[in-house]
């Protein structure tokens, strides 16, 4: 039998593997729910957040990370990918472990039809994250509202899409266009 000493909490894989916190806990009920005998893999307990908001966590043993990771396997991808999606001369940035789903997501909600129109992935979620930032500061002044930014007309548009480049490949990332869109495009396709 494996350790029971803490391995690691939920906090800690929802950060790893991009999940939502909630998402993790959800999991990790399920699995005792399941079968009672997890529950000397899953320690609950609690923590609050910067706002003094109290929240149920688990602290987990080794074995128990071992059970979960294969209860999420296949369910939850790490959201290790920087996205920019085009409408019009409007653009989203984002993060996501799967680019074509968000896109179809958004392509519900955007009347003008919206296409990722560069895609980075990212060795950790972290990253990721950081990338993301990282583009909103830069496109802060074109922001419309919390994730379009307007780049102006045509040649905003390419200075829009050669920062974004600039900015993820600085930050480490693998230029995934072509293997989410099937296409690479160039500058002109804008």
């Amino acid at each position: 039998m494996k350790n029971t000493l803490v391995f690691t909490d939920s906090r800690s894989v929802a950060t790893d593997t991009g999940a939502r916190h909630s998402h993790v806990v959800i999991n990790i009920e399920k699995l005792i729910k399941r079968d009672r005998s997890f529950l000397a893999c899953f320690i609950e307990g609690e923590f609050r957040d910067k706002r003094g908001i109290l929240y149920k966590k688990y602290d987990i043993t080794e074995q128990g990370n071992d059970i979960l990771s294969g209860q999420m396997r296949g369910k939850i991808r790490p959201v290790d990918k920087v996205y920019l999606i085009q409408s019009g001369f409007s653009f989203k940035v984002g993060i996501s472990g799967d680019v074509k789903k968000r896109e179809q997501a958004i392509n519900t909600a955007c009347p003008l039809g919206a296409q990722v129109s560069r895609c980075y992935r990212f060795s950790a979620p972290s990253i990721a994250r950081d990338t993301e930032t990282r583009l909103h500061v830069i496109f802060a002044e074109n922001q419309t509202n919390t994730e379009w930014f307007d780049s102006g007309g045509l040649a905003g548009s390419v200075v829009f899409v050669q920062q974004f480049n600039s900015v993820c490949l600085d930050y480490g990332g693998e230029d995934f266009t072509s293997i989410v869109t099937d296409h690479h495009p160039k500058e002109e396709d804008l």
